[in-house]
């Protein structure tokens, strides 16, 4: 099965000149780590430059996330990101997963994946799930995991039912939240839209 995790790190605008590195990033239950420098970079694939995102360290590209082949399919997954912020303050970030079948062979936290799609991108029927009531008419921006350096009032997500965060004079020191998933068909990653958004190849995998 493969694991496609985007760590993201949302900044504003306020914070756009900090100098921010990956320290690690742990998969559990495999007790894998991802070491930042040496396995994984920060790059910013995305049009809004306020977001980090954590990619493999291969090539100069800015790549939307980091692939990971999973020895079997999992029910669970638990992830551990943390941040270095110019260099003296660290940043965690825990995000529980709860993976809702075993339909497929991918699972992605990239939520625009799970949307159906017309038959020129792949014809993908939809693999969204019901939301709980409190997430039912949110957008992927702010349903999607990801960790913001400040809290709601400069700019972070707002608190919520399954988001919980430590701050201290309005920096988010450390997040946990969580996500129920489903499996994906792996031409979604693979597909047409591959090279325009960014996702990274099947060679770019880490084995665990």
């Amino acid at each position: 099965m493969l694991l496609h995790l985007v760590p993201r790190l949302y900044l504003a605008h306020v914070a756009r000149d900090l100098a921010v590195d990956l320290v690690d990033l742990t998969i559990e239950p495999f007790g894998m780590v991802l070491q930042g420098g040496r396995d994984l970079v920060v790059r910013k694939p995305y049009p809004n430059k306020n977001y980090l995102a954590g990619c493999r360290k291969a090539g100069q590209k800015a790549i939307n996330g980091v692939l990971v082949e999973l020895p079997q399919p999992v029910t669970t997954l638990s992830t551990i990101t943390r941040w270095s912020v110019d260099a003296e303050v660290v940043l965690t970030h825990h995000v529980e997963r709860q993976i809702l079948d075993a339909d497929f062979d991918l699972i992605s936290d990239h939520m625009l994946l799970w949307y159906g799609a017309c038959e020129s991108l792949g014809g993908w029927s939809s693999r969204w799930p019901k939301q709980p009531a409190d997430r039912r008419d949110m957008a992927p921006v702010d349903l999607q995991p990801r960790m913001d350096l400040w809290a709601p009032e400069m700019g972070g997500l707002p608190q919520q039912a399954w988001r919980r965060d430590r701050i201290e004079k309005g920096m988010i020191l450390e997040r946990a939240e969580s996500i129920a998933m489903p499996t994906l068909e792996s031409g979604r990653l693979f597909g047409p839209r591959a090279k325009v958004d960014r996702y990274p190849e099947r060679t770019d995998a880490f084995h665990i």
